[in-house]
């Protein structure tokens, strides 16, 4: 009978320990922590540090510290001023980290990704933030205050250094281009821009310097655009400061007679006013005043060819009135000759 007993008592602690490892919290009410009268919510955890922690202590987490891990939630900030209220902060290794964390977080180096409390989120490479989108929406690449919506920085160039490179490369798998902001001084930079051909590697193509000058085939524009190349236009317009020739027909203008021009092109082997072939070689030309040249020895070559009419319609007259002279003179002298012989 005591055999039965005890077999029925033994049955009857192994059901009921069965059930309370199966169902431990009960199917209705409020599950209170450090409270003996839960009511706030179906799990109602009290603590006078005001925080609740999930914590593990295995030392695998954090070799060789048993500090483990934690994650803390935040209630208020009435007895933890640390913590504001409603955060959620991370802890591995015993250092707080007072942001919400997602990636690998080891010996106190910050998650990868990082929402902090000022509503910035961070990707990290350990303790170095790689990339920022801050709470204004602008993103910083290689820095925490991006001022627009982009920008990128790198902090292996320093301030005072006098060159460094940063690119950007787009890269469409068969063929690439991109470009890139290039130190000239410690504090002067300018812009290139690359493309490839072929399956060459990328080759700048165009820049603009520090001081606006632009150009393209040349590392070295000297002008506002410098071009070492063909440009092809369908229109060009040029401003040029240089007065129109047009007072080349005031009638005080004094034009130069063509003895003297020949006489000057004689000695210097081009026309006044039009710069040698050595000068254009050296220095290039100016279109806007070069055509203004041009023009102007144009309507100087018009003057010179209405002079030459004048004179050619002069020499014409007279050419005339001496034809008709000599005409009346052969009458005349045809006449005297027929009263001799009739005599």
């Amino acid at each position: 009978m005591k055999k039965v007993l005890l077999l029925m008592l033994s049955i009857l602690t192994a059901s009921y320990c069965y059930a309370q490892n199966s169902n431990p919290w009960p199917l209705s009410g409020n599950v209170g922590i450090g409270i003996s009268n839960p009511g706030f919510a179906p799990l109602d955890v009290r603590d006078n540090n005001s925080v609740i922690q999930l914590r593990s202590t295995m030392s695998a987490i954090v070799p060789g510290n048993n500090n483990g891990g934690a994650i803390y939630f935040g209630v208020d900030n009435q007895n933890n001023s640390s913590i504001p209220t409603g955060a959620i902060e991370t802890s591995w290794g015993g250092v707080l980290v007072p942001q919400i964390g997602i990636g690998v977080i080891r010996d106190g180096l910050r998650a990868n990704m990082i929402l902090d409390y000022n509503n910035n989120t961070l990707f990290r490479n350990g303790s170095v933030s790689n990339m920022i989108i801050n709470s204004s929406g602008n993103v910083g690449i290689g820095t925490t205050n991006p001022s627009e919506k982009l920008t990128i920085s790198d902090p292996g160039i320093a301030y005072n250094a006098t060159t460094g490179v940063i690119k950007l490369l787009f890269d469409s798998g068969g063929g690439r281009g991109g470009m890139g902001f290039e130190k000239e001084t410690f504090n002067t930079a300018g812009l290139r821009f690359y493309t490839q051909y072929g399956f060459g590697s990328s080759i700048e193509k165009m820049r603009i310097t520090a001081n606006g000058y632009v150009g393209i085939g040349t590392t070295q524009p000297d002008k506002e655009l410098t071009v070492n190349g063909t440009i092809h236009a369908n229109e060009v317009l040029v401003d040029t400061n240089v007065p129109h020739p047009d007072y080349v027909f005031d009638r005080d203008y004094d034009l130069t007679s063509l003895k003297d021009v020949k006489t000057y092109i004689d000695k210097n082997h081009h026309l006044p006013e039009i710069p040698s072939a050595a000068q254009v070689a050296k220095d290039g030309i100016n279109l806007g005043e070069m055509n203004a040249k041009l023009l102007k020895k144009i309507e100087e070559l018009t003057l010179y060819l209405i002079e030459k009419d004048a004179q050619i319609d002069k020499q014409e007259s007279q050419n005339i009135s001496q034809q008709q002279q000599i005409d009346q003179m052969k009458i005349q002298i045809k006449e005297l000759l027929t009263k001799a012989s009739e005599k």
